[in-house]
């Protein structure tokens, strides 16, 4: 055993010594996330799909020959095809379970990978080995890590510290010149070294590093799962390298180096099958892990000679993107249309000396097309679906396969572009979250993620027509004919609607977020990265448009609240919706200036002058939404009931009711007053329905009035805590006053 593989003596490190394991018996695998390649870094038009199964099966016979006696696979991009490869092979006295992930999870590292396997591992303090899916390693190397030695409560890392591959992953190296291009891609992750064997940081944007990750660790579950669930305590997104460097600032993490074996990470795997590929990948590495695979996987071809990828790549590809701006073909022409024949099936029916048929080892999976839209770190690109089996897009309903089937949007976030990668990567994984939740026909679908070594791409479902904003300027007075603007604002309502009963506000309602159809019948709401759950406090509105900010995002103040401090709810959303109304029928915002504090006080005054077209239906409804105060606001549901609305037709069912969330001191954070009943709109305002004449319901009018006696008692106490402060200060004044005459007399 190389020395590499041991913990320090209890000298050096006044810890535990060093306790002998025995061989760790148990593996895991987290195999959720699909290995995906662009065919060309300069100018991408597939991504391909390069199938698991071979390094998968690598993985599992290298771990049965470490004495592995059981390893967990965590499955999601084309589960079914995996497992039913997978248990074609014989792995000797070594038992191979599946877990199947029903969240949608891109990438190994991510927690959800690894958590979705927690149940599996009811022993706590055994370890196991956690192996990730797209890499291959020399079958010592599993097994040095399988009978290493390790003190309670530690974990360990390997590491490879070779003065090649640091050089490599360094700024000026073959990695950065290939992928950072001027920021940081975050694609590797690197470490540097502590005391003795312990590793001081481990994490993607280091600018000092000794080694990078060779992608095998030996963990415990208690420490493991422990360290995941305090970081998902602070934010829904994580990964294992962050719950590593958790480990290691509590000086729990070791590390084992891999000496001369040879490993080879993600980007030397998806490399495999394409005749183009990153020129951070040397071309020895491919053969030689091509030839390591072929000792688990002997049906898989040699790799014919390839060209090392170089500038002339980079040309043909801008060539063929500025000759065409339609969609590329799905077998596309030259260079890009030249695909790796390895045992594929369908190709000659080759068999592996076992009598084994391998699963095809590449295949199409996203087309790119031509450029829709641009922004700082991203641009959208046209895309449709690929001929890929089994990936997310098979198991999607009837309904979803028709809308991919007319064309997909392709977000692509350029990760270098970004000096503040942690931000975009966290707000992606959080929009990406958000729209898991929601299933509607009038909110932008989620179909994939994938994630390449220098780009995220965000899979969503496309529609043809113009945003809102586009779609009012093409008229001459920039406003839209009253029953057109009720359709979409229906539309609109409904999302929120379906948005507010799972959890999630929008905060971001604007016409630049709405998407219509080329029939210009049908909106979709869009851009749902600043969404917050009910509850949150709000921040300063920094991002988006602030005129369609409502008072308490713009101040964070609300005067709804005993302490003038306002958590969001449904209301926020309201108000938005209602200003994206007025500007529908209208023509032009209620509330504009360059100036933000000039905004802001013409918000709070909420004075404004709708346009002499608008009836007084629709007026009613735009004074409704536009209130200062969240709590006078209209609901969503009490807007859906108003009859106007309904004889459109354009709202959807209504959904079972769900519980409503509360606010601060129990007070819903939805109006508690109806439009129905309006009989006049005076100087005060749209009349309370409790104000007109009729049949009380006692019970009901108890529970409306209920949030407003608790705040009337709230500030009787606050009332009476001043009153005493004051009477406390008075009264010592006085005896001071008193003392000091008396001395005075004497």
């Amino acid at each position: 055993m190389s020395s590499s593989f041991k913990t320090r003596s209890a000298s050096n490190s006044g810890d535990l010594p060093p306790v002998p394991l025995g061989p760790v018996r148990q593996a895991l695998i987290p195999a959720a996330a699909c290995i995906t390649t662009p065919d060309s870094f300069a100018n991408p038009r597939q991504l391909i799909r390069v199938s698991s199964v071979p390094v998968i099966i690598h993985l599992l016979h290298s771990l049965k020959s470490a004495g592995i006696e059981r390893t967990v696979v965590t499955l999601g991009h084309a589960a079914d095809q995996i497992a039913e490869e997978v248990r074609k092979h014989s792995f000797g006295k070594m038992m191979v379970e599946f877990v199947w992930c029903e969240t949608l999870a891109w990438k190994r590292g991510h927690a959800s990978n690894i958590l979705a396997a927690r149940s599996m591992f009811p022993k706590l303090d055994e370890p196991f080995l956690l192996v990730m899916s797209d890499h291959i390693f020399d079958q010592q190397l599993l097994h040095r890590l399988a009978h290493c030695q390790l003190a309670p409560g530690d974990a360990l890392v390997l590491i490879d510290d070779s003065r090649t591959m640091v050089e490599w992953a360094s700024p000026g190296g073959a990695h950065c010149q290939a992928h950072c291009k001027n920021g940081h891609c975050g694609a590797i992750v690197k470490v540097t070294k502590g005391a003795g064997d312990r590793v001081s940081l481990i994490a993607k944007k280091l600018t000092g590093f000794d080694a990078i990750d060779a992608g095998a660790y030996v963990v415990r579950p208690r420490e493991l799962f422990d360290a995941l669930k305090q970081l998902l305590t602070e934010s829904i997104y994580c990964t294992l390298c962050e719950a590593l460097n958790l480990m290691a600032s509590q000086g729990r993490l070791r590390y084992a180096t891999v000496d001369e074996l040879d490993w080879f990470g993600s980007q030397t795997v998806a490399s495999l099958p394409t005749p183009i590929y990153s020129s951070a990948v040397d071309p020895a590495w491919r053969q030689l892990a091509l030839e390591m695979l072929r000792t688990t996987s002997p049906h898989l071809k040699a790799l014919p000679a390839l060209p090392t990828p170089g500038p002339e790549d980079a040309a043909d590809a801008s060539a063929a993107s500025s000759s065409s701006t339609a969609l590329s073909p799905l077998t596309p022409h030259g260079s890009f249309g030249r695909r790796l024949d390895l045992g594929g099936r369908g190709s000659s029916g080759d068999l592996s000396s076992d009598g084994v048929s391998s699963p095809e080892l590449s295949m199409p999976l996203y087309e790119l097309g031509s450029t829709i839209g641009s922004g700082g770190t991203s641009i959208v690109v046209q895309g449709r679906a690929g001929r890929s089996t089994g990936g997310p897009l098979g198991s999607q309903s009837p309904a979803t396969s028709r809308r991919v089937q007319r064309g997909l949007a392709v977000k692509v976030i350029h990760k270098g572009a970004a000096e503040a990668l942690g931000d975009v990567e966290h707000s992606v994984m959080w929009e990406v979250h958000v729209l898991q939740q929601l299933h509607h026909q009038n909110i932008v679908r989620v179909m994939d993620v994938i994630e390449v070594v220098d780009a995220t791409y965000i899979i969503m479902e496309r529609v043809d027509g113009p945003e809102l904003t586009e779609y009012l300027l093409s008229f001459p007075e920039c406003r839209l004919a009253l029953d057109k603007a009720r359709v979409i604002f229906c539309h609109v309502l409904s999302a929120l609607r379906h948005a507010h009963r799972n959890g999630f506000l929008h905060c971001d309602v604007k016409p630049d977020n709405v998407r219509l159809n080329k029939a210009c019948d049908h909106a979709v709401l869009t851009d749902w990265g600043y969404a917050r759950t009910p509850g949150m406090r709000p921040e300063t509105y920094m991002c988006g448009t602030p005129a369609y900010a409502s008072p308490e995002q713009l101040t964070g103040y609300s005067p709804d609240s005993v302490t003038g401090r306002r958590m969001l709810c449904a209301a926020t959303d309201v108000w938005s919706l209602g200003v994206t109304f007025f500007v529908m029928v209208c023509g032009h915002l209620p509330f504009y200036s360059d100036d933000h504090e000039t905004l802001v006080r013409l918000v709070l005054s909420t004075r404004y002058q709708v346009a002499d077209c608008v009836c007084r239906e629709d007026a009613e409804l735009i004074q409704s939404m536009l209130q200062l105060a969240p709590q006078d606001r209209a609901s969503i549901d009490e807007l859906c009931a108003l009859p106007f609305l309904v004889a459109t037709n354009a709202l959807e069912p209504p959904e079972s009711p769900r519980s409503p969330r509360l606010g601060p001191l129990g007070m819903s954070p939805i109006g508690s007053w109806s439009l129905e009943g309006r009989v006049e709109m005076g100087a005060a305002g749209l009349q309370c329905a409790e104000c007109v004449d009729g049949p009380e319901d006692t019970s009901v009018a108890w529970h409306e009035r209920r949030p407003l006696l608790r705040k009337a008692l709230w500030m009787l106490l606050y009332s009476s805590l001043c009153a005493m402060a004051v009477w406390a200060h008075l009264s010592a004044e006085n005896h001071v006053t008193i003392q000091y005459e008396a001395e005075a007399a004497i």
